[in-house]
């Protein structure tokens, strides 16, 4: 079985994990950078939409922009993961602050309602 092959099955199984990790395999066993641009070009849509692992899917783009500096999907798609990622973590930032400030007032209202 080709790895083309092998990545195909995974994906139709949406065996996730084992797809990127075939592709891997397939991206270290060729030359042609290329098909090595391609193949990296999936594995990070494959993290980005499929396993949702936003960390993995920029290192993957990075990688394509090592081979070729000037790859404008890579460099445009790099972009608007950072992007997203930057959003998501400052969305979990506010939540926590607003957490932390919801547990401020509850404590405060406790201390009010014990001395009176």
């Amino acid at each position: 079985m080709t790895y083309q092959q092998l990545e195909e099955l995974y994906a139709q199984l949406e065996k996730w994990s084992e797809l990127v990790d075939a592709q891997r395999r397939h991206v270290e066993a060729i030359s042609d950078i290329s098909n090595k641009i391609t193949i990296l070009l999936a594995m990070g849509e494959v993290y980005e939409e499929k396993i949702e692992d936003l960390d993995r899917a920029i290192d993957t783009y990075k990688e394509v922009l090592q081979l070729d500096g000037r790859h404008y999907q890579a460099a445009e798609t790099l972009s608007a993961v950072q992007t997203v990622q930057s959003f998501a973590q400052e969305s979990v930032a506010r939540r926590d602050f607003s957490d932390v400030t919801e547990k401020s007032f509850e404590v405060a209202k406790q201390r009010i309602t014990v001395r009176s």
